[in-house]
C-alpha cells in the first residue's frame, strides 16, 4: 500500500513539473485577449481520452494518480483547496457506487485543466487569487454541491442499493454542476482581468505618462506632417533582410543604428523596418517613436521614455501593473530626470515581464531620427547605458539618425572606449554598395514615371540621385505635380538635363529655376525670391495668406509659387500652413544669401510686424466686463481668431526677433520701434494677455535691452531705450500681478498708478487714458519695478547670470522660479525639501539651482526642468542657512547652525573634504571668492572668517568688529573687499586679504541688515533690513546713495543686484518680491520725521496744539500737530521701548509706560522726568492714562492686570484690577473719572468702576486679534479700540455693540488711537508707519465718504457693499499708504496715495471711460 501511495505522488509531480511550461502570448496580440484555454472544456461521459491537455505528453495511470494531482493544483488557491478536497470525496463516493473510475477520471483530468489555466492566467496578469471573489465563490458552489452529495450518500445508506442507470445519471448531474461552477468563474475572471487592464491604461497611462501619439510609427497626425512613406516593394531588400535578420536572432546585438546624410532614406527604411517586426513570427514590434523637428511634442527629448513606456505597457499587463505601482509612488515620475525615467519607466517594469516568462517573439523598439530631436543625447545616454549594461534584456532596439557629433558618440561602438564589445551595431547607409542603392532607386522612379519615362529616361535620373534617395523623390514630386502627361515629360527632360551632379543643392536650384527662371520679369522674380526668403525666415508655418502679407505679395502668388514647388514643400491640410517636406530645402534657400541680404529680409520683416500691429487698438476683443476672468469670457478665443488674426499674431509675437536679427539696426526700424512703443505698446501687451503670452512680452523687451542696440555706430536714442524700459516696466507690474488674467484691470489697476509714478516719463501717448480711477498722490519713496506676490515668507532670492529669471526660497518648503521681467512663475514649484528652504543659488551657467533647507540637506535641481538632480545632500546635523556656487561651478558651499561649513562635489554630490570649523555658533552666510580660492562666512558668534577652499584651513585671524550675529557676507567681482551686514545695524568693508575694517561702518539702518550685495563693478552696495527698507551705498566712500527703497511691509530678508547692475531684487517676509531701478532716488518732503523705528503710541493734546509719541527707540516725541515739527529733544530715561503715552488734563505733563515695566511722568515743559518712576507691575507696561481730574493715573500691563496710582505720590491706589485672560494692552479713564476702559490680547474690551475696581457689565467682542489700544470720547458715550487685526472699532459705552462697520486702512496692527478734543475724529497710529485720521459716524453724518463706502481686502481687491465684484485691484506698493473712505487724513513720512471713484466706470460699462 505505502510503495502505491508513493507511486501516486510520483506521479503527480511529474504531472505537475511537466505542466508548469507556461506558453508565451506573442506580443502585440494579446492586449486584452487571454491565452486559449487547453484542453477540451465540454465533458462526455462516453468520453475515453485519457490525456491531460496542459502538457501533451502527460499519461494518468490511475484515478488515485489524477485525484492527487487536482489537490496540488488547487494549493495554489487558498480559498479553493479546502473545497476541492470535498469534491474528491464526492469522487471517491461515486466510484465507490458505480465502479466507474473512467468517467470519473475523465472530470478530475478536466477539472486540473481548468485549474491550471486559471492559475496561468492570474499569474501572467499578476493578480492575487487568494482575495478574488470569483474564487470565493466557486469555493462557495463546491462546498454547497459536496454537502448535497454527502447528503444523498447518507440517506442512501438506509435504502436499497440505487439501479446502476440512476447512478450513471446522477455522476452526470454532479460533473454538469461543477463543470458549471468552473466555468462561470472562468468568466468572472477573464472580465476582471480585461476590466482591470482597461482602467489601468484609462486612468494611469493615458493621462499621467505625458506620452506623444504623434511619435507613434504609424500614427495618422504624424504622417501628416512629417509624411513618412514605406520602401517600394523590391527595393531596399538586402537591407531590410539584414535588418530583420538581426532583429529575429538572439544571438545578434542588441541595438542597431542606421546613420547617414539627408535623404539616404533612413525614415523610409524604419518604417518598413516597422511593417516587417509586425508580420514577423519571430519577432514583434512593441513601441516606436519618430522624431520630428515640425512637431514640438516630437522634438522634445523628455516625451520619448514615457512614449516608449507607455506602448510597452499596453503590449504587457505585468509591466503596466508595475508602472502603475511606480506612478502612485511618485506621481511625478514622467517629469523627471530621463536616468530616473529608464530606471523607473522601462528598467523596472520590465523587469516584471522577464520575471514571469520568456518571450516567444523578440520585442524590437523603433527610434527614428534621432538627429530631429533636441538635446536626444539626454534621453538616448541613459537608455544606451541600460542597453549595454543588459538591463532590458531581450529587448532589441533600430535607431536612425544623421551622424551628429553627440549620437555618434553614445552610439558608434569605436568612441565607446569600451573592454567588451558594444550592444550596438552600427550600419552606415553610405556605405552600402552603389550598384545596390542604384537598384533600388531605379525600381522607386519606374514604379513612379513609367506611365511617362522611357528606359532612357529612367537610367538617366538613377544614375544622377547616386545614393541620395531623397534626390530621386524630389524629382518625382517635381515631375508628378503637373497634371497632364505632356508637361510631366517636360519637366522631367528639364530635370534631366539640368542636374548633372547628385548635390541636391543642384536639384533644388534646377527646379527653382523653371520655376521662377527667365520668363519673368526683373520685379516678378525679386517677389517670388522674396516669398521664398520670408518663408524660410518665419520664426513659425504660416499660410499662404499670412506669408503673402509677411512679404509683401499677393496671395494668389504664393499659392502658385508653393504649387509649383510642391516637391519641396506641401500646404497641410489641418492647418492650411506652408511645410517644407525636407530641412535641406529652407538650408539651401538660407544659402543663397549673405549675411547682409539675410538681415535685409528680416529687416522688412521687422517693417511688416510694426505695420500689422498698427491694428492694436483698445478693447480689441470687446471684453464684456471688468468683473469677467479672461477664461469665463464667453467666445473669447473666436474673437481673438477673428479680431488678432495670423499675421498679427505672428508680429506680436516674432517682432522683437525680426529686430534683433537685422544686426546693426537702420533708421527706419528703429523709427517704426519707436511710434510702436509710443502709441501701441500698452495695446500690444493687452493683445498678449489675451493670447496667455506675457511671458514673451518680456522675453522680447529684455533682449531688447540686454542687446544694447545699435543704429549704424550711433547708440539707440535716449527716447527708444527710455520707451522699452517703461514699457517692460509696466508688464512686470502686470504680468506679476492677481489681475493678469483679467485683461480689463491692466487699464483699470495698472496703468493709472503706473503712469502717476513716472510722470512725465511715462508715453506721452499713454496719457491720453483718463484718470480712472483719479489718483491723487503725495508718495515720497521709490516704488518697486516690480512686485510678485508669492504667497509664502521669501527666505531667499537670487537673480540668474543672465538677469532673466529670478529664484526663490520659502518657508513653504519649496523653490519658485519667476520670470524676472514679467514676474510670472516659469514651471511648477520645485518640491523636495522636508522644511523651509532659506537659500537658494544659480550655478555659474544657470544650468542648475542649488537650495539649502531647514531640513538640514542641500538639493541639486535643473534649472530648465525643475527636476531634482541625484539625491539630496546630507551631513550637516542642523538647518543649512546659506549656499554657494563656486565660480567654476563644480563645487557647493554650505553653511549650517551645526557651526560647520561643508564642501560638496556638484556633479557627484560627494562631501569634499573636512567640515570647516572654527566658528563658535551657527553659520549665518557663507561665499566663494571670485578664483574659488577663498571662502568667507559670517557667524552668530559676530565674526567674519576667512578659509582656504582647497585645504579648509582658516586664513589669518577671525574678522572682528560687528557686535552682534553677522547675517551676511560677500565678496566683490575683484574679490579685493568683503562686505558684511549684521544685527548690529551695520554694514562693515572689510580688506579681503588682511581682514583689516576699510573706513567706518555703514550706518542708517534702524534695524538688523539681514543682506548685503555687490554691485557687479563693485561700485555700489546694496542691504536690505529689518526695518523694511532696502538702502544702496557708495563703496568708496560709504555714503548712503539716493533715497530709501520703500515698500515692504515687513523686513527685507534677501537682497541681490542683477547681473547687469541695472536692478535689484528684494525678498521680503511679507511674502513679495520686489525688482527695483538702481537709479538715484531723492527723497521729496520733510514729514513727520524722526521716529525711523516705527511709532508705539500717539496722543493729542487737550488743546489739539501737540502730539506726543512714544517708539521702538526707547524715547518720547512731542510734535506741532499743525506743521508737523518735533518740539524740542526727545525725552530719555526709559530703557527699553515705549508703549503709551498720554498728557495730562492741563497739558503740563505725559506719562508714558514702558517694555521696562515701569510708569514715568514728564514735564511737558521741560521734558524733565518727575520723581521716580512707578513701579510694581510683574512685566512690561503696554498702557497708560490720566484721569480727568489729572490726579490718577491708570495702566495696563504684560501681567494681565490694571493698576491705578496717585499722580501726585506715585503709590498705587487699591488691588489690582483682575479679570482679563491676557496681557492688558491699553487703558482709558472715561471723560468723568468714574470708569475705566481696558484692552487686552484675549481679543476683548472691558469697562471697569474706577472706584471699586469691579467689572461693569459683560466683555466687549468683535476683534480677530488682541486689542491694542482703547478710549473714551469726550463725552463719554463712546470707546474705541485699535487691535492686531489691523481694523479700529467704535463702541456704545452704555451697551457695548459696535458702532458702524470696523474703520479699515492699516495694513499692520493698530498701535495706539485716540479721540480728538471735540469727539469729531479719531486719531490712530499703527506699525505700518502711518498715523490716521477718522471721522467719527454720528446719526446725522451724510459725507459723501459713507455713500461710497469700500473696504481693501487682504488681496488688494477694492470692494463695495452692494456690488457682488471687486472693482478694482491695487498693486501692492500703494497698499500701505492707501487713504481709505473713513480716513480723513494720513500723517506719515513716505506720503500717500488717496483714490476718487466720482467718474468710475466698471463692470460691464468699463471701456466707456477710454472713449479715446
Amino acid at each position: 500500500m505505502r510503495k502505491a501511495a508513493k507511486l501516486v505522488k510520483t506521479q503527480a509531480r511529474k504531472m505537475l513539473k511537466g505542466g508548469q511550461s507556461h506558453s508565451a502570448t506573442p506580443i502585440g496580440s494579446r492586449s486584452l485577449t487571454p491565452a486559449p484555454e487547453p484542453g477540451n472544456a465540454q465533458l462526455q461521459v462516453s468520453s475515453t481520452d485519457q490525456s491531460l491537455t496542459f502538457t501533451s505528453k502527460t499519461v494518468v495511470d490511475t484515478l488515485e494518480t489524477t485525484l492527487t494531482v487536482l489537490k496540488e493544483v488547487s494549493a495554489a488557491f487558498p480559498p479553493l483547496q479546502a473545497a476541492v478536497g470535498g469534491v474528491i470525496q464526492c469522487i471517491h463516493i461515486y466510484k465507490n457506487v458505480s465502479g466507474n473510475t473512467e468517467a470519473l477520471q475523465v472530470l478530475a483530468e478536466d477539472l486540473i485543466t481548468k485549474t491550471k489555466f486559471l492559475q496561468m492566467q492570474l499569474e501572467r496578469d499578476n493578480m492575487d487569487p487568494s482575495g478574488m471573489q470569483s474564487i470565493k465563490d466557486l469555493a462557495r458552489e463546491l462546498n454547497r454541491i459536496y454537502k448535497e452529495i454527502k447528503k444523498q450518500s447518507n440517506i442512501g445508506k438506509g435504502k436499497k442499493v440505487l439501479h446502476q442507470t440512476e447512478i450513471g445519471d446522477k455522476i452526470q448531474l454532479f460533473k454538469e454542476k461543477i463543470q458549471q461552477a468552473y466555468e462561470e468563474c472562468k468568466e468572472k475572471i477573464l472580465f476582471t482581468i480585461s476590466q482591470n487592464i482597461g482602467e489601468l491604461l484609462k486612468e494611469q497611462m493615458l493621462g499621467k505618462l505625458g506620452y506623444s501619439a504623434k511619435a507613434f510609427y504609424d500614427t495618422d497626425k504624424g504622417s501628416q506632417y512629417t509624411c513618412h512613406r514605406h520602401c517600394l516593394e523590391g527595393t531596399r531588400a538586402k537591407i531590410l533582410e539584414n535588418i530583420q535578420h538581426w532583429a529575429e536572432n538572439a544571438s545578434e546585438s542588441t541595438g542597431y543604428w542606421i546613420w547617414g546624410m539627408a535623404g539616404t532614406g533612413k525614415s523610409t527604411i524604419a518604417m518598413s523596418a516597422c511593417n516587417l517586426f509586425k508580420k514577423s513570427e519571430e519577432c514583434a514590434l512593441v513601441a516606436s517613436f519618430f522624431c520630428s523637428r515640425q512637431i514640438e511634442e516630437c522634438r522634445d527629448y523628455r516625451t520619448i521614455i514615457p512614449t516608449l513606456a507607455y506602448q510597452l505597457a499596453r503590449g504587457f499587463r505585468r509591466f503596466a501593473v508595475v508602472l502603475r505601482d511606480i506612478y502612485n509612488a511618485d506621481p511625478e515620475i514622467a517629469s523627471k530626470q530621463p536616468e530616473e525615467q529608464v530606471l523607473k519607466l522601462l528598467i523596472e517594469p520590465w523587469k516584471a515581464v522577464l520575471a514571469f516568462q520568456n518571450q516567444r517573439r523578440v520585442p524590437v523598439i523603433v527610434l527614428d531620427a534621432l538627429d530631429e530631436c533636441t538635446e536626444v543625447q539626454r534621453a538616448l545616454k541613459p537608455l544606451i547605458a541600460a542597453i549595454e549594461e543588459g538591463k532590458l534584456a531581450q529587448i532589441k532596439f533600430l535607431f536612425t539618425s544623421r551622424p551628429e557629433q553627440p549620437i555618434q558618440l553614445l552610439l558608434h561602438s569605436n568612441q565607446l572606449n569600451m573592454v567588451i564589445p558594444s550592444k550596438v551595431k552600427v550600419f552606415e547607409l553610405h556605405g552600402v554598395e552603389k550598384d545596390e542603392v542604384q537598384k533600388d532607386i531605379n525600381a522607386y522612379v519606374t514604379a513612379e514615371l513609367k506611365s511617362i519615362a522611357t528606359e532612357q529616361h529612367l537610367q538617366e535620373l538613377t544614375a544622377l540621385a547616386g545614393n541620395l534617395f531623397i534626390f530621386a523623390a524630389t524629382v518625382v514630386k517635381y515631375v508628378m505635380g503637373m497634371k497632364d502627361p505632356s508637361s510631366q515629360l517636360r519637366r522631367l527632360e528639364k530635370a534631366l538635363k539640368d542636374n548633372k551632379h547628385q548635390e541636391l543643392d543642384q536639384l533644388y536650384a534646377g527646379v527653382l529655376q523653371d520655376v521662377i527662371g527667365e520668363d519673368f520679369e526683373k520685379d516678378e522674380l525679386d517677389t517670388r525670391w522674396s516669398i521664398l526668403h520670408t518663408m524660410v525666415a518665419l520664426l513659425q508655418p504660416m499660410t499662404c495668406k499670412g506669408i503673402a502679407v509677411m512679404a509683401s505679395s499677393g496671395e494668389d502668388t504664393v499659392r502658385v509659387l508653393i504649387e509649383q514647388l510642391q516637391a519641396f514643400c506641401f500646404i497641410s491640410a489641418k492647418d492650411q500652413c506652408v511645410h517644407t517636406f525636407h530641412l535641406s530645402f529652407p538650408e539651401y534657400i538660407t544659402r543663397q544669401s549673405d549675411e547682409m541680404n539675410i538681415a535685409k529680409y528680416h529687416e522688412k520683416l521687422s517693417i511688416n510686424c510694426f505695420k500689422q500691429m498698427e491694428q492694436l487698438r483698445f478693447n480689441m476683443c470687446d471684453l464684456p466686463s471688468s468683473f469677467v476672468p479672461d477664461a469665463e469670457v464667453e467666445g473669447l478665443q473666436e474673437r481673438i481668431k477673428e479680431r488678432i488674426g495670423e499675421t498679427l499674431e505672428y508680429s506680436c509675437h516674432f517682432w522683437g526677433n525680426h529686430v534683433l536679427a537685422t544686426g546693426p539696426l537702420v533708421r527706419n526700424v528703429t523709427d517704426e520701434m519707436e511710434s510702436f512703443l509710443k502709441s501701441r505698446g500698452v495695446y500690444w501687451i493687452e493683445a498678449m494677455s489675451l493670447m496667455n503670452a506675457l511671458l514673451k512680452c518680456g522675453e522680447v523687451l529684455e533682449a531688447l535691452l540686454k542687446k544694447r542696440m545699435v543704429i549704424k555706430e550711433i547708440t539707440m536714442a535716449e527716447t527708444s531705450l527710455k520707451l522699452l524700459k517703461n514699457l517692460r516696466n509696466l508688464l512686470g507690474h502686470f504680468a506679476g500681478s492677481k489681475v493678469k488674467d483679467m485683461t480689463p484691470h491692466l487699464y483699470l489697476s495698472v496703468v493709472p498708478f503706473w503712469k502717476k509714478m513716472n510722470g512725465d516719463g511715462f508715453n506721452q501717448e499713454w496719457k491720453q487714458f483718463p484718470e480712472v480711477p483719479q489718483i491723487h498722490q503725495n508718495v515720497t519713496h521709490l516704488a518697486a519695478a516690480l512686485a510678485v506676490e508669492v504667497g509664502s515668507r521669501i527666505c531667499s532670492t537670487v537673480f540668474s547670470p543672465d538677469g532673466t529669471r529670478i529664484v526663490t526660497g520659502s518657508w513653504d518648503n519649496t523653490v519658485r522660479i519667476w520670470d524676472a521681467t514679467t514676474g510670472i512663475q516659469v514651471g511648477e514649484s520645485l518640491q523636495g525639501h522636508d522644511d523651509g528652504v532659506t537659500s537658494v543659488v544659480f550655478s555659474p551657467d544657470a544650468t542648475r539651482i542649488v537650495s539649502g533647507s531647514s531640513d538640514h540637506t542641500v538639493r541639486i535641481w535643473d534649472a530648465t526642468t525643475g527636476i531634482q538632480v541625484g539625491e539630496a545632500l546630507q551631513g550637516h546635523d542642523g538647518a543649512v542657512v546659506s549656499v554657494a556656487f563656486s565660480p567654476d561651478g563644480t563645487r557647493i558651499l554650505s553653511g549650517s547652525w551645526d557651526n560647520t561649513l561643508r564642501i560638496w562635489d556638484a556633479t557627484t554630490g560627494m562631501h569634499v573634504g573636512e567640515p570647516l570649523q572654527g566658528h563658535d555658533y551657527g553659520l549665518k552666510s557663507v561665499a566663494f571668492s571670485p578664483d574659488g580660492a577663498r571662502i568667507v562666512s559670517g557667524s552668530v558668534d559676530s565674526t567674519v572668517r576667512i578659509w582656504n577652499a582647497t585645504t579648509g584651513i582658516q586664513v589669518g585671524e577671525s574678522l572682528q568688529g560687528h557686535d552682534r550675529p553677522v547675517l551676511s557676507v560677500v565678496f566683490p567681482l575683484d574679490g579685493t573687499r568683503i562686505v558684511s551686514g549684521s544685527e548690529d545695524h551695520t554694514v562693515r568693508i572689510w580688506d579681503g586679504r588682511t581682514g583689516i575694517q576699510v573706513g567706518e561702518s555703514l550706518q542708517g539702518h534702524d534695524y538688523a541688515v539681514n543682506s548685503v550685495a555687490f554691485s557687479p563693478d563693485g561700485t555700489r552696495i546694496v542691504s536690505g533690513s529689518d526695518d523694511n527698507t532696502v538702502r544702496i551705498w557708495d563703496a568708496t566712500n560709504s555714503i548712503q546713495v539716493g533715497e530709501t527703497l520703500q515698500g515692504h511691509d515687513r523686513w527685507a530678508s534677501l537682497v541681490a543686484f542683477s547681473p547687469d547692475g541695472t536692478r535689484i531684487v528684494s525678498g521680503s517676509d511679507d511674502n513679495t518680491v520686489r525688482i527695483w531701478d538702481a537709479r538715484t532716488g531723492i527723497q521729496v518732503g520733510d514729514s513727520l520725521q524722526g521716529n525711523d523705528q516705527g511709532m508705539t503710541s500717539a496722543a493729542f493734546s487737550r488743546d489739539g496744539t501737540r502730539i506726543v509719541s512714544g517708539s521702538w527707540d526707547n524715547t518720547l516725541r512731542i510734535w506741532d500737530a499743525t506743521t508737523g515739527i518735533q518740539v524740542g529733544e526727545s525725552l530719555q530715561g526709559h530703557h527699553m521701548p515705549v508703549s503709551s503715552v498720554a498728557f495730562s488734563p492741563d497739558g503740563t505733563t505725559i506719562v508714558s509706560g514702558s517694555h521696562d515695566n515701569t510708569v514715568r511722568i514728564w514735564d511737558a515743559t521741560t521734558g524733565i522726568q518727575v520723581g521716580e518712576s512707578l513701579q510694581g507691575h510683574d512685566e512690561e507696561v503696554t498702557s497708560v492714562a490720566f484721569s480727568p481730574d489729572g490726579t490718577r493715573i491708570v495702566s495696563g500691563s504684560y501681567d494681565n492686570t490694571v493698576r491705578i496710582w496717585d499722580a501726585t505720590t506715585g503709590f498705587q491706589v487699591g488691588e489690582s484690577l483682575q479679570g482679563h485672560g491676557s496681557s492688558v494692552s491699553s487703558v482709558a479713564f472715561s471723560p468723568d473719572g468714574s470708569g475705566i476702559v481696558s484692552g487686552s490680547h484675549d481679543n476683548t474690551v472691558r469697562i471697569w468702576d474706577a472706584r471699586t475696581g469691579t467689572q461693569v457689565g459683560e466683555f466687549l467682542q468683535g476683534h480677530d486679534q488682541g486689542v491694542t489700544s482703547v478710549a473714551f470720547s469726550p463725552d463719554g458715550t463712546r470707546i474705541v479700540s485699535g487691535s492686531g487685526d489691523s481694523t479700529v472699532r467704535i463702541w456704545d459705552a452704555t451697551t457695548g455693540i459696535q458702532v458702524e462697520e470696523s474703520l479699515q486702512g492699516h495694513d499692520r496692527p493698530v498701535s495706539s488711537v485716540a479721540f480728538s478734543p471735540d469727539g469729531t475724529k479719531i486719531l490712530s497710529s499703527s506699525y505700518d508707519r502711518t498715523v490716521r485720521i477718522w471721522d467719527v459716524p454720528t446719526s446725522s453724518f451724510t459725507s459723501p465718504i459713507t455713500r461710497c463706502h469700500w473696504v481693501l481686502g487682504t488681496d488688494g481687491w477694492i470692494r463695495f457693499p452692494k456690488t457682488a465684484s471687486p472693482l478694482l485691484w491695487i498693486p501692492p506698493s500703494f497698499r500701505q499708504l492707501l487713504w481709505t473712505p473713513q480716513t480723513t487724513c494720513i500723517i506719515s513720512k513716505y506720503g500717500y496715495t488717496q483714490l476718487s471713484f466720482d467718474d468710475y466706470v466698471f463692470g460691464p460699462n468699463w471701456a466707456d471711460s477710454f472713449s479715446v
